[in-house]
């Protein structure tokens, strides 16, 4: 229903063992607009990168399986190419849609331009909430890949790369819907799979880390969060105190620690509830 009609739809079937691809090919069948994959299990990024080698398009967007673009999404953002040619990728607001059929607005810390090299800036907001959002001007960034040690972190290690050399853009428009589903793959154990993914950005991103003492927080923040939860409390707390040492006025990391002190029972539950609240 996109009321931009000019586009290839790649569907990459990333090994799945339902009837993913028969559906898939009957949808190819009606509309030669989709083109269908599909390749052994290989994990996200290898999935991206597979569409990414036959994209014929100069602009790359992405919908990832459980969001849902709105009417206008590629209409406007396109638009937007055309009035600031220096944007290599841009992002939107987005509808939060939760299991009971509430809606929430999610809107970005940041409007318009972000101008290329403002790494700290973006590394301590960290807001794109959904890959779903974006759309890449590949006429302009070239070619580009998907990091496939990473298997939740691709996204902003993308973002990184691509933010060293091009402008961004941040639309104040909700341009999808992100089904929020706590079953979902993605949160299902999250701290075990964060620890070695954020470690894996740590390394990688040291040299920008060190010169964001906020951002730092941050990364050590969601580390020692990771850890507590994964009952390794000492460790925790260990990067937890990391935190507020590269930022003192990171309030969060504070709370975090203070919880952590009454053990792992009570700082889960103490999540559960940030989380209800949140929600």
């Amino acid at each position: 229903n996109s009321s931009w009609e000019n586009f290839e739809l790649i569907i990459v079937n990333d090994g799945s063992t339902d009837e993913t691809e028969e559906v898939i090919k009957k949808y190819a069948k009606a509309d030669k607009r989709i083109i269908s994959l599909t390749q052994e299990n290989k994990g996200i990024s290898s999935a991206y990168n597979t569409g990414l080698r036959i994209a014929q398009g100069e602009i790359i967007a992405f919908l990832e399986d459980d969001d849902e673009w709105l009417k206008d999404k590629l209409k406007n953002q396109i638009a937007i190419l055309k009035q600031f040619p220096s944007v290599g990728l841009i992002t939107s607001y987005a509808y939060i849609i939760y299991p009971n059929g509430r809606k929430k607005l999610y809107q970005t810390r940041f409007q318009g331009l972000l101008t290329k090299g403002s790494n700290c800036q973006f590394l301590e907001e960290w807001t794109i909430l959904s890959l779903s959002t974006v759309l890449i001007n590949k006429s302009l960034v070239g070619h580009f890949s998907f990091d496939e040690n990473l298997k939740t972190g691709m996204d902003h290690d993308l973002y990184l790369q691509l933010l060293k050399n091009f402008d961004f853009y941040f639309l104040s428009q909700p341009l999808i819907n992100y089904y929020f589903d706590p079953q979902s793959f993605s949160r299902q154990n999250f701290w075990v799979k964060y620890i070695a993914e954020y470690e894996y950005l740590f390394s990688k991103y040291k040299n920008y880390l060190e010169a964001c003492p906020k951002a730092k927080s941050r990364f050590y923040k969601t580390l020692g969060s990771c850890y507590l939860l994964n009952h390794k409390l000492d460790k925790g707390r260990r990067l937890l105190l990391e935190a507020i040492k590269a930022y003192p006025f990171n309030w969060k990391a504070w709370l975090h620690f203070l919880t952590s002190l009454g053990g792992t029972n009570f700082y889960q539950k103490f999540l559960w509830l940030k989380r209800k609240l949140w929600l």
